[in-house]
């Protein structure tokens, strides 16, 4: 995946590089990757600030919103059936394509497209909302699904930090060397054909290698 550390992935056949993936690639681009059709759509990606992530798919169209605006959007009606997420590195290796930075309100919603046209994005922590599968804030020095419906390993040395914070004071770290997030098996991410939602707030610190 062009040297680029994915902010999450995978959903479908993982371990393998086939799935749903999005990421800031090599040379600093915003990418989506569905089963190998990739977009990338123009513009560099913006490091050290944070920027809210939304990839959304609305009937058959699978669209990718940086900061409440849609920068491209591809045909996608792929029935994703795996119950294996991570965040923080592609599904393919453990060591490498590694994200840097920081990541706070990341929520995964099943059955509903959130969003469907450009949007203000969220000024407030977000919250578990209709169909919501997985919620984590990562504040109060807490790495915990605030649905109850996920158990959360943590690898590495992914942390809480303060040194930065969209919401609550702190968010959780990466460090580019070996941490991710693993969300283990289970029904709650087997999205299948239906409209989903996955959103986050971000603070890439690198776009080479790993993030």
């Amino acid at each position: 995946y062009n040297g680029g550390g994915s902010l999450y992935s995978t959903i479908n056949t993982y371990p393998s590089s086939t799935g749903l993936l999005f990421y800031i690639d090599s040379i600093g681009r915003y990418t989506i990757d569905v089963n190998g059709t990739i977009l990338q759509p123009a513009g560099t990606a913006v490091l050290n600030a944070w920027v809210h992530w939304a990839v959304v798919r609305n009937g058959s169209t699978l669209s990718i919103y940086i900061n409440g605006t849609s920068i491209g959007s591809v045909s996608s009606s792929t029935n994703y059936t795996d119950q294996y997420a991570v965040i923080g590195r592609t599904g393919a290796g453990t060591n490498s394509n590694l994200f840097l930075g920081y990541l706070s309100n990341t929520r995964m919603v099943k059955g509903t497209a959130v969003y469907t046209a450009n949007f203000t994005p969220p000024t407030a922590p977000l919250t578990a909302v209709t169909n919501t599968q997985l919620l984590c804030n990562f504040t109060n020095a807490g790495i915990y699904d605030a649905t109850s419906k996920n158990d959360l390993e943590t690898v590495g040395n992914a942390q809480i930090s303060t040194t930065q914070s969209k919401f609550g004071g702190s968010s959780m770290y990466f460090d580019g060397t070996g941490d991710w997030l693993a969300i283990p098996a289970t029904q709650n991410i087997v999205f299948g054909t239906a409209d989903f939602t996955i959103e986050m707030w971000v603070y890439s610190g690198s776009q080479s290698g790993t993030g």
